[in-house]
């Protein structure tokens, strides 16, 4: 797949839905951050990432009970760079759709 994707990380709030035809769009926002060394050699958390997600399902009541705000997820998917120009500003984003999603259960 040209443009794929496998993130990890952390919902960083509740998502939203957005019912589009028969289909409904599930978007959330995680947040990763890579494991470094400080002056000292001590392990500690680098500068956090977040990324948006579109996830597409006919089944949003299945996901939406497995997904909330921190719960850690696996994402893959493709992702696709938008462009626009405003007031002569020249401006983009990649927008992530997920495909799948391995999340960890809520108890």
């Amino acid at each position: 797949m040209n443009n794929s994707f496998i993130l990890e990380g952390n919902l960083v709030k509740e998502p939203e839905t957005k019912l589009v035809g028969t289909k409904t769009v599930i978007k959330f926002t995680i947040a990763e951050n890579n494991r470094v060394k400080d002056a000292n050699g001590n392990w500690v958390d680098g500068e956090a990432n977040f990324y948006d997600m579109n996830f597409w399902t006919e089944k949003p009541d299945f996901w939406l009970k497995r997904l909330g705000k921190g719960v850690g997820v696996i994402c893959r998917g493709f992702m696709k760079q938008d462009r626009w120009e405003k007031d002569g500003v020249k401006n983009s984003k990649i927008n992530f759709t997920a495909t799948e999603i391995n999340a960890k259960w809520l108890p």
